[in-house]
């Protein structure tokens, strides 16, 4: 593994940066190329696996009346230490080399800045389920008349949603860490098959007759999403999302981390999102683990494809997985600290 903190260079000097011809397209620019970093994150093409398994995640710590850190962390796998310090090496010159320019990437070299920037006496004191959180796309298993229908929301926003995450996370009075993970990986066979059953079964009369309110528009919301996935040659992340206190999580941070990556678009309502917390004391240290080695966390499901939860298209990526971009005034008592 290795920790770079993010620093974001002073507006004039990303101003001059701009192709375009107002501050605008400077915004519009810049997510660009945080998307194009995104996409350097994929493999090749959705059929032959990948030669190394790879982790990036964004994390945001909030240290109270201070400001907050902003890191960019990596992981790789291999079947030896020197071959995994190796790939991981060679992933942070990558990161380095092609990381949005309007931003300053610092590795850090020592371990106790590694933990600092990482957050890990944070997780080390998550042990309580009330002070750990996954926030995911709203989905549901709905018994209708017709049948089950099951329920799915898409990760969205716009170009300027993610400033509500910050500002919420540097009001907040306690430490607070935001991670999001990404892990490049494949739509499997049985999983493309699965929801292409779930497109037919939503074509059906049955469905489109139904006059339970849940189901009137679904095909407008759903329809969407299932075809990010099905399309040919789309490529895939696992994603996910974590917030995690060394106190209890406020409900109104959830709200404000989870309405700005779920939100609706003038042509259709969405389903939203919604929390998922761990069961038991034991349950949330185990995700406070899996959060500092950047694992995956599988919960609690209710579909039967397992990984549907965690699925996410390059479009739903760009918009969770997004670095904070603010204002020539900057954002609103939000301080983003560098060492």
């Amino acid at each position: 593994m290795f920790a770079c903190q993010i620093g974001i260079r002073p507006y004039k000097h990303r101003e001059q940066l701009k192709w375009g011809f107002n501050a605008a397209v400077l915004l519009e620019e810049a997510l660009d190329r945080q998307k194009l970093f995104l996409e350097a994150q994929l493999h090749n093409n959705p059929i032959d696996p990948p030669a190394e398994q790879r982790t990036l995640a964004l994390r945001c710590i909030s240290v109270p009346k201070t400001g907050l850190l902003l890191s960019v962390i990596g992981k790789t796998t291999a079947e030896s230490q020197e071959q995994a310090r190796a790939s991981a090496l060679n992933y942070l010159r990558e990161v380095q080399a092609i990381f949005p320019y309007d931003y300053t990437v610092h590795p850090m070299a020592s371990q106790q800045a590694f933990e600092r920037l990482t957050g890990k006496q944070i997780l080390e004191h998550c042990t309580k389920p009330a002070s750990i959180a996954c926030l995911r796309r709203f989905e549901r298993p709905l018994q209708t008349s017709k049948g089950t229908c099951r329920v799915v929301g898409i990760w969205q926003t716009d170009k300027r949603s993610d400033e509500q995450i910050w500002r919420a996370l540097a009001h907040y009075p306690h430490d607070i860490l935001l991670n999001i993970s990404l892990s490049p990986t494949l739509l499997f066979e049985a999983e493309r098959q699965a929801l292409l059953e779930m497109q037919k079964a939503m074509k059906t009369p049955e469905a489109a007759s139904s006059e339970e309110p849940y189901l009137q528009h679904f095909e407008k919301w759903i329809e969407p999403f299932i075809a990010r996935f099905i399309s040919p040659w789309n490529k895939f992340f696992s994603l996910q999302v974590h917030l995690v206190s060394s106190s209890l999580l406020d409900e109104y941070l959830l709200r404000s981390v989870g309405s700005a990556l779920t939100r609706d678009t003038s042509e259709r309502s969405l389903p939203g999102f919604q929390v998922i917390r761990p069961r038991n004391n034991e349950e949330a240290a185990e995700w406070s683990r899996h959060i500092q080695a950047l694992d995956i966390i599988y919960a609690e499901r209710p579909f039967l494809l397992p990984r549907l939860s965690e699925l996410a298209s390059l479009e739903e990526a760009h918009a969770v997985f997004r670095f904070p971009y603010p204002p020539e005034l900057g954002l609103p008592d939000t301080i983003f600290l560098e060492e």
